[in-house]
């Protein structure tokens, strides 16, 4: 027996010619022979032994299945199948999904039609308290409708596949009323935990670096305050420095200083609003672009035209005519103080490119595999259809994470509620971008069918059916497909407000109230 032999499948049959050594009544012919001796009378001595084998087995067979169908029967009023169903389907995709807690509310099979139905799914966020995930789930699912051929899946427990069945048989696949929940710590994803393969890095370390990038933690590991006096970059004295002042001279001189750091912070604040004024301008515009069409879009670019014309010349009148008309600067002051607000300006462009640019090299680097993986043997699958409707994605600090805001500033530029919105206003202080929808997503069989020029590596024959996780990433390309092509000014609109969520939206509040 060759080497291809000794790779091929093995399969539990009930009849074959065959001289193999695997199923049942199959691997020699002597069965063959006694069975025909035994018909013809050509054994009298083994007819009568076979009789009586024959009728105690018919009613032994008859007497296990009369107990067996009572005792599924009582199993079946009681809900105890119904609970032993539902623990061996979360065991089991827990197993898939590296010990993942994995709950479903309810599940129905119909082994006459070969259905089955499972109620509210929900894959559970691995190592919550460890990651701090903010969601305690990773995705919900409403309802799974699936018609299949049950010999198909089923695998004898340390044998394999029955009834020669070499691929795993779904007919049609329906998913409804999905909800899924993205969010990232550093390079890890939520769903990158579900990997067992993944060489994840230990979650304390990356939850350091994490809060250090978010401003949450200090470089010595002790937590950084968020107000304006615990802020380092705010404030330019320390708390023992202001102590110690004891003369008159002191106190003048940390007066000036703290006047020099909150001029600062104005000219910042101000740069971060024109940004914002910016980012506000292209979001209405590529919502305008989705909803109304070439005429909504032609209008929008003149209104924001006029916008940022109007704010342009609001930040002209006050460095050169300053805020009020009794202003008593000098002019040369006030054109220094234009120039600073155009370096601030240039700034915060340069910091908000620096630290996109920080996170999707971050996106594209991903965990790595861990070495001496032994590959495993997939699973094929025939799967006849897919439909998916009305799926969510919600993602929380997938571009950009936010960083810790500065004191609260006056500010000449301000920014019109209208702009922005007061929902995305509240969608960016909890840090959850506005979920990507997708209303209904098909996939027809021949996108699942594997290539015409695919063969078998052991018989050269086109192959039939593909692997499982060929047809996963099948669904999630279809899927990032569909929501550019039916979200796009939705996902321009949020793919903006994720990248400069780094903005000081307190400050902003506080100008527009007033």
């Amino acid at each position: 027996m060759n080497s291809a032999d000794n790779t091929a499948p093995k399969y539990f049959a009930f009849w074959s010619t065959f001289p193999t050594l695997n199923p049942i009544l199959s691997h020699s012919l002597i069965w063959i022979i006694v069975l025909l001796l035994s018909a013809t009378r050509s054994l009298p001595f083994c007819q009568d032994v076979v009789n009586l084998f024959l009728s105690t087995l018919s009613l032994f067979l008859l007497r296990f299945t009369f107990i067996l169908t009572a005792t599924l029967s009582f199993l079946h009023q009681t809900g105890a199948l119904r609970r032993f169903a539902l623990q061996f389907a979360e065991t089991e995709l827990s197993k898939v999904l590296n010990r993942t807690l994995v709950t479903i509310s309810d599940i129905r099979v119909d082994l006459w039609r070969g259905k089955v139905v499972v109620q509210d799914l929900v894959i559970h966020n691995k190592d919550r308290e460890l990651w701090e995930w903010e969601s305690p789930c990773l995705a919900r699912v409403g309802r799974i409708e699936a018609t299949l051929n049950f010999t198909s899946v089923i695998d004898v427990p340390f044998y394999g596949p029955i009834l020669n069945h070499t691929f795993k048989d779904i007919y049609t696949g329906l998913v409804e009323d999905v909800q899924v929940f993205v969010e990232k710590r550093r390079n890890i994803f939520n769903f990158h935990v579900l990997d067992g393969d993944l060489d994840i890095p230990d979650p304390k370390l990356v939850m350091e670096d994490y809060k250090r990038r978010k401003g949450l933690l200090r470089d010595d590991g002790s937590a950084a305050s968020h107000d304006g006096a615990g802020d380092d970059s705010d404030s330019f004295l320390t708390l023992s420095q202001s102590m110690s002042l004891n003369t008159d001279e002191d106190r003048l001189d940390s007066s000036i200083a703290r006047d020099a750091g909150s001029q600062s912070r104005e000219k910042l604040d101000e740069a971060t609003l024109i940004v914002e004024k910016l980012v506000g301008a292209v979001s209405n515009l590529g919502r305008a672009a989705t909803d109304g069409g070439s005429k909504a879009l032609h209008s929008a670019l003149r209104n924001q035209k006029d916008s940022l014309v109007k704010s342009m010349k609001m930040l002209h009148s006050s460095t050169v005519n300053g805020d009020e008309p009794s202003s008593s600067k000098p002019k040369k002051d006030k054109v220094v103080e234009g120039v600073n607000v155009i370096r601030q300006l240039g700034k915060v462009v340069e910091q908000n490119v620096t630290d996109i640019k920080d996170q999707m090299s971050f996106l594209q680097k991903p965990p790595k595999r861990k070495e001496g993986l032994v590959e495993k043997h997939m699973d094929i699958v025939r799967i006849g259809s897919f439909l998916l409707r009305e799926m969510r994605i919600f993602t929380k600090d997938v571009l950009i994470t936010k960083t810790k805001t500065t004191g609260t500033s006056k500010a000449n530029v301000q920014i019109q509620p209208e702009n922005i919105g007061a929902a995305s206003i509240a969608s960016t202080q909890a840090g959850w971008s506005r979920p990507i929808v997708i209303w209904e997503l098909a996939i027809t069989g021949a996108e699942f069918s594997p290539p015409m020029s695919a063969r078998d590596s052991h018989t050269g024959l086109p192959v039939v059916g593909i692997p499982v996780d060929r047809a996963v990433d099948i669904i999630l390309k279809r899927l990032m497909t569909e929501a550019a092509k039916s979200n796009t000014g939705k996902l321009l609109e949020t793919a903006f407000g994720d990248v400069f969520s780094v903005m000081n939206i307190s400050a902003r509040k506080e100008v527009t109230s007033k």
